[in-house]
C-alpha cells in the first residue's frame, strides 16, 4: 500500500502547474553547472546536458572517480563515481563522476548558486589530497548549505500551529525544528543512494535531541 500511496503523491505533484517550472529550472541549473565546470578545464561528456544530469571526464586529467569521490566527500560534497564512454578503467574505479540538479533545485537554488558549487568542485578536484583546502571548502559549503534548509515547509507548519500556544512550548517547537534543519544534509540530485546520481553539499551535523 505504501508504494501505491507514493505513486499517488508523485502523480499529484507532476500534475501541479508549478511542476513544469520546477522541471525547467532543474535543466537550467544542470546546464549552468556543467558550463561552469567546463570553464574550469574539465571535459563534460557529450559537451553539456539537456536534462538533469551530466558526466565529468576525469581520466583525461589523470584522475579516477574512485579518487575523486572521497576527496569531494571530505570537502563536504557528495558525488558518485561513474564510468565514461570507452572508459579504460574498471567500473569500480571509473574514469569520471556524475552530477545532477533536481534536489538542489528543490531546495531553491538557482543558476548563480551553480557557479559557487562548480567552483568548489573544480578546486577540490584540482588539488586532490590537499587536506587543508578540503577543510576550508567544507566550512564554506556548510555555511552556504544552511541557507537552503530542507524543512522550510515543516517550519511553516510548526510556526502556524504555534499561534496561541504558550510561549515556552512554542519556543521548544521552534528549537526542535531548527535543530532538524541545521543537522540535515544540504544538497543532492536526489536522495543519495548507490543507484542514483547525487551532487550533495552537507551542513554540519548535530545530535538530535528529544523534542
Amino acid at each position: 500500500m505504501h508504494i501505491i500511496a507514493a505513486k499517488a503523491v508523485c502523480l499529484k505533484e507532476a500534475a501541479d502547474p508549478g511542476f513544469r517550472e520546477y522541471a525547467k529550472q532543474i535543466v537550467a541549473n544542470a546546464r549552468k553547472l556543467a558550463a561552469e565546470i567546463s570553464k574550469a578545464g574539465f571535459r563534460i561528456v557529450s559537451g553539456g546536458t539537456d536534462n538533469h544530469l551530466f558526466l565529468i571526464d576525469l581520466y583525461s586529467r589523470g584522475v579516477t572517480g574512485k579518487d575523486a569521490q572521497p576527496a569531494l566527500d571530505r570537502a563536504g560534497i557528495t558525488v558518485n563515481k561513474n564510468s565514461i564512454p570507452f572508459d579504460p578503467t574498471p567500473p569500480m574505479t571509473a574514469g569520471g563522476i556524475r552530477l545532477g540538479t533536481p534536489a538542489v533545485t528543490t531546495r531553491g537554488m538557482r543558476e548563480a548558486d551553480m557557479e559557487r558549487i562548480a567552483a568548489w568542485i573544480a578546486e577540490a578536484l584540482s588539488h586532490l589530497g590537499d587536506a587543508e583546502r578540503e577543510r576550508r571548502i567544507r566550512g564554506e559549503v556548510a555555511e552556504f548549505a544552511v541557507q537552503f534548509p530542507l524543512y522550510n515547509r515543516r517550519w511553516e507548519i510548526t510556526h502556524h500551529h504555534s499561534q496561541g500556544v504558550p510561549a515556552h512550548l512554542a519556543e521548544r517547537q521552534r528549537r526542535c525544528v531548527l535543530r532538524s534543519i541545521s543537522g540535515a544534509p544540504a544538497i543532492s540530485e536526489s536522495a543519495p543512494t548507490s543507484a542514483t546520481s547525487s551532487t550533495s553539499l552537507h551542513a554540519p551535523t548535530v545530535k538530535r535531541s528529544t523534542c
